[in-house]
């Protein structure tokens, strides 16, 4: 029997922008979840996003057949069924994104970054390209479960930088990996086991780029008996911080 799912899903435009460039994509039947972080000029990271979450909903819908018969697609291992249509879902929004980039002047450039789940009985795959984030929100601290593809994040892995040196890093919202920008796309992709009880946060920068993992634990542990009080609360969190994002 599959494990019961209570899934909240919120955004916001924050504070500064005149628009909101991300996208959700939660899809109950399937049990498929995305955040997409679009970028871009004009509302070509609206685009971006859009399509992503779209090329998802697509995947697990009508286009699943065709797409689990694509070469291209998959990784060249086996996965859970979930996982490997989730994967091969994301490189067909990373091809879709790009192409309308070449047909369309003012959307030359854009991009996202995608960090999105898919659960099967008692597994959970993990899928990202970019530097939005999956946690687990643990009993002492936050778990991640991914590693950023930015510029930052290669060279913490390089270099033992403090957090001071870290916030103050030159370059440091450059992300290195996005979907759209190239004609193909490299995705990290992990399982884990779930257990009951078990909380996960999905996240854009707009939250962890302004807030490090002590803080996001402090303010979601304070309403782990309550997800939809915890999404608000961390966003209230983002905006108190300037809410840029």
């Amino acid at each position: 029997m599959p494990l019961r799912l209570k899934v909240v899903g919120k955004t916001d435009k924050g504070l500064v922008r005149p628009g909101n460039e991300d996208f959700l994509h939660l899809d109950d039947d399937n049990r498929v979840y995305a955040v997409c972080d679009g970028m871009g000029g004009h509302q070509a990271g609206e685009v971006a996003s859009m399509t992503a979450a779209h090329t998802i909903q697509l995947a697990f819908g009508e286009a699943r057949e065709g797409l689990m018969s694509d070469p291209e697609l998959g990784l060249g291992r086996t996965l859970p069924g979930s996982g490997d249509l989730l994967i091969r879902s994301i490189r067909l929004a990373n091809r879709a994104i790009y192409r309308k980039s070449l047909f369309d002047r003012e959307l030359a450039g854009m991009g996202t970054t995608i960090i999105a789940v898919a659960f099967e009985a008692d597994i959970m795959s993990v899928a990202h390209v970019g530097d939005s984030r999956a946690y687990r929100v643990g009993e002492r601290a936050m778990e991640p479960l991914t590693v950023d593809h930015s510029w930052l994040s290669e060279v913490q892995a390089t270099q033992n930088l403090s957090r001071e040196e870290a916030n103050s890093f030159v370059g440091k919202n450059i992300i290195t990996r996005a979907l759209g920008v190239r004609e193909t796309v490299s995705v990290d992709y992990r399982i884990l086991k779930v257990k009951p009880g078990d909380i996960f946060m999905l996240c854009s920068d707009g939250l962890c780029g302004y807030a490090d993992d002590e803080d996001i634990f402090n303010v979601a542990n304070k309403a782990r008996g309550d997800i939809d009080k915890m999404a608000d609360n961390l966003i209230q969190m983002a905006n108190d911080r300037g809410g840029a994002d």
